[in-house]
């Protein structure tokens, strides 16, 4: 597969909030926004998805097509990898966990109010993450400073849209896209990855559903919430 990546140029602050009639966001503020949470098209106004269930984070790799554990315990959501690759950094509650892909021992980074879903890190920047908090704010955390910059948008206008899509849990990185739906069992779910016109079932998991996919930045690997209750 060919090497992925989701480029990012530095912006702190989305611009502010704008009168009713105001002209639509720029190209260059979207175009910003859109690559560093992992989604290369434009919107439209879909409802998001923001709530799912916690569970374990597991990982798939795309060269072996195997799946490894790196959670015993679950309550994990939104799993993002570090721009190395050699860690993935996920929510327990408000705590930002991070733990090894190898040898995994996690470890709490710090906590954070209302934190509600994790988007990703800027390219080649291990310091800046991406979030969603509750009430559709929009932050960038320093992972050294535990701070967040808040990053304001017109709530009325097309930012709202974008917004909207960055609760999605479907992913899209240039011509490959990873997605969940009905694994065919009309109870499960899994992580598919949609590209060259075709779907690829990546987790199958079988009895218990699984989601909330996000892609390394080399596009070697993909992490996600396998959910631990079981239908009878």
């Amino acid at each position: 597969m060919p090497r992925l990546a989701i480029l990012f140029l530095p912006v702190l602050l989305f611009a502010a909030p704008q009168p009713k009639g105001a002209p639509p966001p720029t190209e260059e503020f979207w175009r910003r926004i859109l690559r560093i949470a992992g989604i290369s098209r434009t919107p439209g106004t879909m409802k998001g998805e923001l709530d799912a269930e916690a569970g374990q984070v597991w990982t798939f790799r795309m060269k072996s097509r195997t799946v490894s554990q790196l959670t015993v315990a679950g309550g994990y959501h939104s799993p993002v990898y570090t721009p190395s690759g050699n860690a993935v950094v996920a929510l327990h509650g408000f705590d930002l966990v991070q733990f090894p892909v190898i040898e995994p021992d996690p470890a709490v980074l710090f906590s954070l109010p209302d934190v509600a879903k994790l988007l990703g890190f800027a390219q080649n920047d291990a310091r800046h993450l991406l979030a969603l908090f509750s009430g559709d704010r929009v932050g960038l955390i320093d992972i050294t400073t535990h701070q967040v910059e808040w990053l304001t948008y017109d709530a009325n206008g097309p930012d709202k849209n974008l917004v909207d899509s960055l609760k999605q849990w479907e992913r899209q990185y240039g011509a490959v896209s990873l997605f969940v739906k009905d694994n065919g069992s009309g109870r499960f779910r899994d992580v598919y990855l949609r590209a060259e016109g075709r779907e690829d079932n990546l987790t199958r998991c079988e009895d218990v559903s699984c989601g909330q996919p996000s892609l390394s930045q080399d596009g070697t690997r993909v992490a996600f919430i396998r959910d631990l209750r079981k239908e009878p």
